[in-house]
């Protein structure tokens, strides 16, 4: 058994790019360490549970161990997971790599690589320049969205220094050097207003690690300590000031080597420091004093042309821009930065107020909760005092019922003094009867001479009798025959069922293999699909340099979307095509078995029909016969019950007379002795009702109760579980909230030296450079130059994501906790069911699922009570027919049967089988219930066949 499905990976990152996390490789790493002790704990719990003469308990206690270190084993997982994951993130941020969690496009992956090869082009310059005149100067447009240069750059907010490794560059890049022309750079039109941009200069420095990345990386970490020393680098004029300060100088930018004191180099890194002048980010991430506007002058007067070929731009000297007022921008950037710090915090602090109010709300749910299950409790202990309280009166009116028998048994004794006086006056009359049969006597002896010559005349009636016996013989001779012609006739009837079966399976085997060869042309089409949207994939790549990621990403969603409807199609017409088969099939079935089973009907009516006449002709004729001999005797017996007429009429009076007189006497005993039975059994039978309807009464009180306080204990637990997953995921929680304070912890103790020279400057030139800026800004955004991104192009921030993944994880725990709580929750109920029945019960049912068996194939009309479901109790539509139930009658160990596991489930699903029961059984369910038990049907085969796989396997 693999562990991917008893480690299931954490929905918390996402495939990207080459140059993204991959969290499905880390994850792989994790199950490949963690799966020998899985397989260990598998091969425990198998080795434990193949002990079958373990007691239920056992097997539960060792299936609750086993899922509780499963779950010890995902926890330990997830949190190596998240561990590695958080690695992963840190090292590929301090290599400046941007971690793109919408799964970046191709064409920033691209720029990304580009930007860092320029940058690597620019170290390698520095390390090749000898002299200290010579200087490098990139200028560096970054990308429009602000979340980019927030996410991206970790040293941007400290200072204006920012080699750009982490930023997404613009696709038009210029890059110039003082060594490439002496009069200064060929500056390209300006057509619109000016972009933030940065200035880099940096002089050489002879260190031989420059070439390596994690030289880069420390020495940008380094570049961080050397911003406090902002007040002796170089100001470059216009680039990242307000409007008011750019009104002193134009943009006439010379590019000739600076005077050496004018500038500050870092001591670690060899690149030359600005003072404050250039761009800086705040802390989320936006330029705000890099985003103000230059003056509207015209470009000649710009660019000191004048209207000459042959310019030489004029740039200021360093006493001139130190001038410039730049400790104000300097001044509003520092408080900028402050200020989102200060609300970065506030939200946090609100954020975790907030936890900690839904933890205590939670906390709060649960003690009401248990108040409400204590109410509870307490109910059913009223309910328990009220049933005892009833029972305590059933057994006052058994005690009632005690005395009323009591009294009828006397009844019962009078009755039979009274009989016993009957019985002397039938004595009397018995006297009475002898004499009477004196004279009958004398009678008989008379009657005896007329029976002589009734004998002669019944031993003719005897002879004929014996002509009529024969000929019933001759009768059944032929009812024999027919009875002999219908068991042919089923012989054949059976074997062309058999036929049909091996027709049906001959058809079935064509159809299985019409699906294999249709699975194949499926899968070559979507071989060829997946060839295809590889093709569209790989041109796509191919576009992404010049398209946007957006169109990009659109396309490849509408592409596979036609791939999934193209998918679906092909797969709903090859079912269209296989059900009309079906159909067609079947219905040829269907007339065929109808014409045998015409034919069969005719033959065998035709036969009964000629055997039914010759019948009828044989019974006229020897009715006709016994007519005349009944004639001749009547003619006979006229004379001879006449003259017993007289005798009978004397007997009759005397015996009407004694009877008479015999019925009065009997007749008040009998009234009374009925009257009091009736009483008697009235009385049982009340009693028996009440005492039937009591114990009744008694045993649902007692099933509710029984389940009433399992389903509590389930709930009881399942509130324990939750209760104890929800801390451990707060504790996780706090555990993510922690690292991410001590990563703002760190972060802002990096801004802290900005922040202290920030604070050391005057306040009256900070708000003059923040009304001149925001007025900058207002100008900008009248020329429509300074739009703002807009806000559907927005990243996710790291907050949001790891808030996400928190949600998808609390919902995955509660819809597994919801789960086994089901699971739990039906395995209680059947093991209550069991424990309810005892082994004689469960004997008795299968008994009896064995006579209905029998039964069904004599009847004509059945109904969905007429099956014998496999389950205890008998299910009252398809749902109940659940695999739990059916497992626990297939595994019972008190099955009547003497075969096997396997043997048995087998002996089911030949039973069960669509082909054996539509066929055979269900043409004889009503048309009511006929698709009710054709689902039930449908349903156990199902679960049978299921069950016989994993015994299979197993």
């Amino acid at each position: 058994m693999s562990t991917s499905a008893l480690l299931p990976m954490p929905s918390g990152g996402d495939s990207g790019d080459p140059l993204d996390i991959e969290p499905n490789e880390i994850w792989k790493k994790i199950e490949y360490e963690f799966s020998s002790e899985v397989a260990k704990a598998i091969g425990d719990k198998e080795q434990r549970l193949a002990n079958r003469a373990l007691p239920e308990s056992e097997r539960q206690l060792i299936e609750t161990n086993f899922q509780a270190m499963m779950e010890s084993l995902a926890r330990i997982a997830n949190e190596q997971f998240n561990d590695e994951l958080e690695l992963e993130r840190q090292r590929i941020i301090a290599m400046g790599i941007v971690q793109t969690r919408s799964g970046g496009s191709g064409g920033e992956v691209k720029n990304e690589l580009q930007f860092i090869r320029q940058q690597q082009k620019i170290l390698d310059a520095i390390r090749r320049t000898k002299g200290g005149s010579n200087r490098v100067v990139e200028e560096h447009v970054p990308s429009q969205n602000a979340n980019d240069v927030a996410t991206s750059s970790s040293i941007g907010d400290e200072g204006n220094v920012d080699v750009g490794l982490s930023q997404h560059p613009r696709s038009t890049q210029h890059r110039y050097s003082s060594s490439s022309n002496a009069r200064g750079p060929s500056f390209l039109p300006i057509n619109r207003a000016p972009e933030h941009t940065e200035v880099f200069f940096a002089e050489p420095e002879e260190d031989p690690s420059l070439n390596s990345q994690s030289s880069i990386t420390r020495k940008l970490s380094s570049a961080t300590s050397s911003a406090r020393s902002r007040q002796e680098s170089l100001r470059v004029g216009g680039l990242g000031r307000s409007a008011a300060s750019v009104a002193f100088r134009t943009m006439n930018l010379a590019i000739s080597p600076p005077v050496a004191t004018s500038m500050g180099r870092d001591d670690s890194t060899g690149l030359a420091m600005g003072s404050g002048s250039g761009p800086r980010s705040n802390s989320v991430g936006s330029y705000r004093s890099g985003r103000s506007s230059r003056l509207q002058s015209s470009r000649p007067e710009m660019y000191n042309r004048n209207g000459v070929d042959d310019w030489e731009p004029a740039m200021s000297t360093y006493e001139e821009q130190s001038n410039v007022g730049s400790d104000q921008s300097d001044m509003e950037n520092d408080w900028h930065s402050m200020f989102d710090l200060n609300t970065k915090r506030e939200e946090d602090k609100h954020r975790a107020d907030q936890w900690d109010e839904e933890a205590s709300r939670r906390e709060k749910e649960l003690k009401q909760k248990e108040e409400a299950v204590k109410e509870k409790e307490e109910a059913v202990k009223q309910k328990e005092e009220t049933l005892k309280r009833k029972e305590e009166e059933a057994m006052q009116r058994v005690e009632e019922v005690r005395r009323k028998e009591e009294d009828v048994s006397k009844m019962e004794e009078d009755a039979r003094k009274m009989e016993e006086d009957a019985r002397t006056k039938e004595e009397a009359l018995k006297q009475k009867e002898n004499a009477l049969k004196q004279k009958e006597n004398a009678l008989k002896q008379k009657e005896e001479t007329e029976l002589s010559k009734r004998a002669a005349a019944a031993d003719e009636l005897r002879n004929e009798r014996k002509r009529h016996a024969e000929r019933l013989k001759i009768v059944e001779r032929t009812r024999k025959i027919e009875e002999h012609v219908k068991k042919k006739e089923e012989d054949t009837r059976q074997t062309t069922e058999q036929q049909q079966i091996e027709e049906v399976r001959k058809m079935e085997a064509l159809l299985r293999k019409e699906e294999e060869l249709r699975r194949e042309e499926l899968r070559r089409r979507e071989e060829e699909l997946d060839c295809q949207e590889a093709e569209t994939k790989r041109q796509g790549a191919d576009r992404c340099t010049s398209e946007c990621p957006a169109d990009l990403a659109k396309q490849n969603n509408r592409c596979s979307e036609e791939v999934i409807v193209e998918q679906k199609r092909i797969v709903a017409e090859l079912a269209e095509r296989q059900e009309e088969h079906r159909r067609a099939e079947q219905l040829a079935e269907e007339l065929r078995i109808e014409q045998q089973s015409a034919d069969l009907l005719a033959e065998h009516e035709q036969t009964r029909r000629e055997q039914q006449l010759l019948l009828e002709q044989e019974e006229s004729r020897m009715q006709q016969k016994l007519a005349e001999q009944e004639e001749m005797y009547r003619a006979q017996l006229s004379t001879q019950e006449e003259e017993m007429k007289q005798a009978e009429d004397l007997r009759k009076a005397e015996d009407l007379a004694r009877q008479l007189q015999r019925g009065e006497e009997l007749g008040i005993a009998e009234q009374e002795q009925v009257r009091r039975a009736q009483l008697l059994a009235q009385e049982k039978e009340r009693a028996r009702f009440e005492a039937a309807v009591e114990a009744r009464q008694r045993a649902d009180a007692e099933a509710q109760q029984t389940r009433r306080k399992t389903a509590e204990e389930e709930k009881r637990k399942a509130e324990v579980e939750e209760r104890h997953k929800r801390e451990e995921f707060l504790k996780q929680q706090e555990e993510v909230r922690r690292r991410a304070e001590d990563r703002k912890h760190a972060w802002s103790n990096a801004t802290s030296g900005t922040q202290t020279s920030g604070a050391s400057r005057t306040a009256t030139p900070a708000r003059k450079t923040a009304k001149l800026a925001g007025g900058a800004w207002k100008t900008a955004s009248a020329n429509g130059h300074a739009r703002p991104e807009p806000s559907s192009n927005r990243k996710p921030s790291q907050h949001e994501l790891e808030r996400s993944w928190h949600e998808r994880q609390e919902e995955l725990v509660r819809k597994q906790a919801e789960q086994l709580r089901q699971e739990r929750f039906s395995r209680m109920a059947q093991k209550n069911q069991l424990k309810s029945m005892n082994k004689d019960d469960v004997i008795r049912v299968f008994m009896d699922h064995e006579r209905q068996w029998s039964h069904l194939q004599t009847m004509k009309i059945a109904d969905w009570n007429s099956f014998p479901w496999p389950t205890f109790d008998r299910p009252s539509n398809p749902e109940e027919l659940t695999p739990e139930t059916i497992r626990a009658y297939i595994s019972s160990p008190h099955n009547s049967s003497d075969k096997p596991g396997k043997d048995r489930l087998k002996e089911q699903i030949r039973r069960w089988h669509p082909d054996h029961f539509e066929i055979k059984l269900l043409p004889k369910v009503r048309g009511d219930d006929r698709e009710k038990v054709k689902e039930g049907a449908g349903r156990v085969a199902r679960n049978l066949n299921d069950l016989l796989t994993l015994a299979r396997a197993s």
